[in-house]
């Protein structure tokens, strides 16, 4: 699946969010903005991935969902996210966590920025639950968490690199 050149703003999802199952997930220049998730589900706010792909250019903005306000990736391939924002999202609800981004499946992370996102959880900007974990060139600055990792919670190898930490 291949999506670019969209903004999808203030969406009430009941049941999940863009709930991708079964392809390989590619993004790009899009913007998610207020959108969330209801109901008990355990999708992210704009997107849920069980099988990776890319994000590119990409801006999330005041999502909100049980476990990983803008994205929520399941264990199954690796998500690879480049020069992307995620501001003021969250995860509210004391579950799994991860403001910006909940991940049990393998993450990689570049250029990207993570601002003012929370949760009552673990992983203001980041939980991630399973399998390794890569930050390079990332900003992180003002995101929190009620149990730990203001910035990042990492149950798994993790590797950071030329990255900023402020204010987590």
């Amino acid at each position: 699946m291949y999506i670019a050149t969209v903004t999808l703003s203030g969406n009430t999802v009941v049941i999940s969010s863009l709930t991708v199952l079964f392809i390989i997930l590619s993004i790009k220049v899009v913007s998610f903005s207020n959108n969330s998730v209801l109901a008990d589900a355990d999708d992210g706010g704009a997107i849920a991935t069980l099988r990776g792909g890319t994000i590119t250019g990409v801006t999330f903005t005041s999502n909100h969902a049980r476990n990983g306000g803008a994205i929520l990736h399941e264990e199954n391939g690796n998500l690879i996210i480049t020069n992307s924002i995620f501001n003021l999202n969250s995860a509210p609800v004391n579950d799994n966590g991860g403001g910006a981004i909940f991940a049990g499946g393998q993450l990689t992370v570049s250029g990207s920025t993570f601002t003012s996102n929370s949760t009552n959880s673990e992983g203001g900007a980041i939980n991630q639950e399973g399998g390794t974990f890569s930050v390079t060139n990332t900003t992180f600055s003002l995101n929190t968490a009620g149990q730990g990792g203001g910035a990042i919670s990492a149950n798994d190898q993790l590797t950071v690199s030329g990255s900023t930490f402020t204010s987590n």
